[in-house]
């Protein structure tokens, strides 16, 4: 008789191991079907992981008048004095130590930050005024789990996408996920982020010459033009190692680095990091190899990869003229769709930042309808 267990991903799958030789447990860890296997994977997820994944009550809660729909709860008073939240019907019920109803939610996520600790909770519309429909459609596909970490929600929260404008306040209501692959797909990607750790290397970041969508495409002929450019007005478009002193010398002496092509910051390691909040362009040993003013690069989902980096303004310009490539919006999710650009602040300060929002481009991917 065919068993299953929970494989080292936190998931039920067919156990093909003899009997007593399993090494994810004995009797008491193998079950009979898919059904009672993903029921135990739930519990000790939500043991590990969560605060109310997947928490329902059979008890439908009367929701007295008056009680507030909540965007936000401290998480030190829920945890502290032991308050959960409830499926109850078709609401999420905040419950006080005396299970009485003290707040309602619609969608409610854990947000958690990169040691797995918790560092919010909120509902998920409340990040609604921050993002795109098509950031929107990623964060609440991946909080299926209603669990997310927190550099995803301000990564996802700073894209800029180039497809057609969608209402978002008609999108709101009209979302329903009820695919279990992508349930299985968010909750593993969720932990593998928190579990990450470190990783210092960026030149598998970028677009190369195996990356193959009309996309890429697209930006190989930009970054042709931008070269040519490049050349004929004389700019800093070869990798050097430039003396630099932040404490005695002057920042905007350093050449602009806007226009090094993608292969420059590819066989260097380079990365981006500010100093004295000022940007400048430096490899893993610290040397330093130029400036940017408002750095920014531009996404492909697709293809999990970095299609441009350089100054915002001219990286938004590139992909606002791929909206005029009849063929980008073939398909459904287009390549325009799939583009979008991230621009570096405080959160997104480093390329390793997009590269955490990389490892979730399954969710930018999933067709709009």
């Amino acid at each position: 008789m065919a068993k299953y267990h929970i494989n080292k991903h936190g998931v039920p799958a067919l156990c093909k191991a003899q009997k007593g030789n399993c090494p994810y447990g004995g009797d008491e860890q193998h079950f009979n079907n898919m059904e009672d296997a993903q029921a135990f994977a739930d519990k000790l997820n939500e043991d590990r992981y969560g605060l109310f994944k997947n928490v329902k009550s059979t008890k439908v809660y009367e929701i007295p008048e008056g009680t507030p729909q909540e965007t936000r709860i401290d998480k030190n008073d829920f945890i502290n004095n032991n308050h959960k939240l409830i499926k109850s019907g078709d609401n999420w019920v905040h419950l006080n130590d005396q299970d009485e109803v003290i707040g309602t939610m619609k969608e409610p996520i854990a947000i958690y930050d990169n040691d797995g600790e918790l560092s919010e909770i909120a509902d998920v519309d409340n990040y609604a005024t921050k993002m795109s429909v098509q950031g929107l459609k990623a964060l609440k596909t991946l909080s299926r789990f209603n669990l997310v970490s927190k550099d995803v929600i301000d990564a996802t929260s700073s894209i800029n996408f180039y497809s057609p404008v969608e209402n978002i306040e008609e999108y709101k209501d009209e979302f329903e996920n009820k695919n279990t692959e992508a349930d299985i797909r968010s909750f593993n990607a969720f932990r593998a982020r928190i579990e990450a750790k470190g990783g210092n290397k960026t030149s598998d970041l970028f677009r190369n010459s195996k990356s193959d969508s009309q996309m890429s495409d697209y930006f190989r002929k930009v970054e042709e033009q931008r070269n040519k450019r490049a050349y004929e007005y004389d700019r800093h478009i070869n990798p050097e190692v430039i003396e630099y002193n932040p404490q005695i010398d002057n920042w905007e002496e350093l050449p602009s680095a806007k226009d090094l092509p993608l292969k420059a910051w590819q066989d260097n390691n380079l990365d981006l990091q500010m100093i004295n909040n000022k940007w400048v362009v430096i490899d893993m040993e610290g040397n330093i190899y130029g400036r940017l003013e408002n750095p920014a690069v531009a996404v492909n989902f697709e293809t999990e990869t970095i299609e441009c980096i350089g100054e915002y303004e001219e990286v938004n310009n590139y992909c606002k003229y791929a909206r005029n490539v009849s063929k980008l919006h073939e398909g459904n999710p287009s390549s325009l769709d799939m583009l979008g650009s991230v621009k570096f602040d405080n959160k997104n300060n480093n390329l390793n930042k997009i590269r955490n929002l990389l490892k979730f481009s399954w969710a930018f991917r999933e067709p709009s309808e």
